[in-house]
């Protein structure tokens, strides 16, 4: 990994680091007092679970104030996350924290990080707020009149205790509580059927005051493709089956390939929302033909022409919500050679190693967002990759079992620039 590598992957490590630590995601937003006063300011997005614990506020020219759930009502980024104080089930006890606003309204939904069972907490206006249980409870049911029973006359049921909460909050509705059985444990199916509820009972237009946005905070999709730069470097060696002991490294001529790819986007709210995994699937096909002039070594000509399917993961980091905005990633690739061709000289008898070695990148780039959830993206990314020619037949064997054998040929270094362009959806 050479010295340039070094240094970027230096600069997105502390960028990292200071994105996860909460120092440089202000947004504009307000908090509301217990006196019912509103102050605005700016607002650290530090992520779901330290935004539960406490509220980050600075106002321009005035020092930076940390809210406790005790200190204020509520706090929100506008267009954004809304969180307000509650006292919550959490480790065996009660707590005051900030829960994130799902719903607000004449029936409102909140979601608790802390406690995956007790997850939910759903509440009328002007009445005591319910929590919904993720727990199971076990049912007795014994048929009536002269129904036929099989194997046993009682039945033992099972039934999610949240989706009785719900059937009892829904009462005013029959059609509602007929769609409960229906409902997940997660917070699309929750603010979905609750959207519902609001709408078939609801008698005024302004039920609903607040919807959080669900899908900025969903995994997204995307496709790329783009312009690859490959340098190859054959490696000092001892003496391979068709090359001498090389004392040096060949760097032979650079080429041009064209990778296309698909990839899914996770984001790291619980941490911090600029924060995300990205799993790509990659396909390339690269051409390469030198006539080197090195009899000692290969003789006149090499040609090495492989199809190959990669998995690169990368941790990418976003600075800023706006219509252009830049990103970082480091990441490591997985490579599957499919289908190779080499030749040394008349010799065709060779083959790749099916798994490369390697793999490390580096990406930096710009998003120009064109609609709420379509973005075009444009980035560069720096990577490093390993692997060797062999004897035919060796491809089930270990890269270092092949390389201390005799069906070594020769060992070589890719480095790749490449320019790519997409679409995120």
């Amino acid at each position: 990994m050479n010295s340039y590598l070094k240094s970027f992957l230096l600069v997105i490590a502390v960028s990292f680091s200071m994105a996860v630590s909460g120092q440089i995601n202000f947004k504009k937003g307000y908090v509301i007092t217990l006196q019912n006063d509103t102050l605005h300011g700016r607002i650290n997005d530090r992520g779901g679970y330290a935004n539960a614990r406490v509220c980050v506020f600075h106002q321009k020219k005035g020092p930076t104030f940390r809210y406790t759930p005790q200190d204020i009502k509520a706090y929100r980024m506008l267009n954004d996350k809304y969180y307000v104080s509650r006292r919550v089930y959490v480790r065996g006890k009660y707590r005051n924290l900030f829960v994130d606003v799902l719903l607000k309204g004449d029936v409102s939904l909140y979601h608790n990080w802390k406690n995956k069972d007790l997850a939910y907490y759903i509440e009328k206006k002007d009445q005591e707020m319910v929590g919904l249980i993720n727990q199971e409870v076990m049912l007795r049911y014994k048929p009536e009149g002269n129904v036929a029973v099989v194997y046993s006359p009682t039945y033992i049921l099972s039934n999610k205790i949240f989706k009785d909460t719900l059937r009892s909050f829904f009462s005013e509705s029959k059609k509602i509580q007929d769609q409960v059985s229906q409902v997940e444990y997660d917070p699309k199916s929750l603010t979905r059927i609750t959207k519902a509820y609001i709408h078939d009972v609801c008698k005024g237009n302004d039920c609903i005051n607040y919807e959080r946005d669900l899908r900025a905070y969903s995994p997204r999709f995307g496709v790329f493709a783009g312009i690859q730069r490959n340098e190859m470097s054959f490696l000092p060696s001892v003496k391979g089956v068709n090359s001498k002991a090389e004392p040096t490294t060949i760097a032979a001529k650079d080429y041009i390939s064209s990778p296309i790819g698909i990839f899914v986007n996770f984001p790291l709210t619980k941490l911090n929302d600029r924060l995300s995994f990205q799993l790509e699937g990659v396909f390339n096909e690269r051409l390469y033909h030198q006539m080197l002039g090195f009899d000692q070594n290969f003789g006149d000509t090499i040609q090495i022409n492989t199809q190959t399917v990669s998995f690169p993961l990368l941790l990418k980091y976003q600075i800023g919500r706006g219509f252009i905005t830049p990103s970082f990633a480091v990441g490591k690739e997985w490579g599957f050679v499919i289908k190779e061709k080499v030749i040394l000289d008349s010799s065709k008898d060779l083959m790749i190693h099916p798994i490369q070695k390697g793999g490390w990148l580096a990406e930096a780039g710009l998003n120009f967002k064109l609609a709420k959830h379509l973005t075009l993206f444009s980035n560069v990314r720096y990577q490093t990759g390993k692997n060797m020619i062999m004897k035919n037949g060796t491809e089930l064997s270990g890269y270092n079992t092949v390389k201390k054998s005799a069906h070594f040929v020769k060992e070589y270094d890719n480095t790749y620039t490449t320019l790519l362009v997409g679409l995120k959806f």
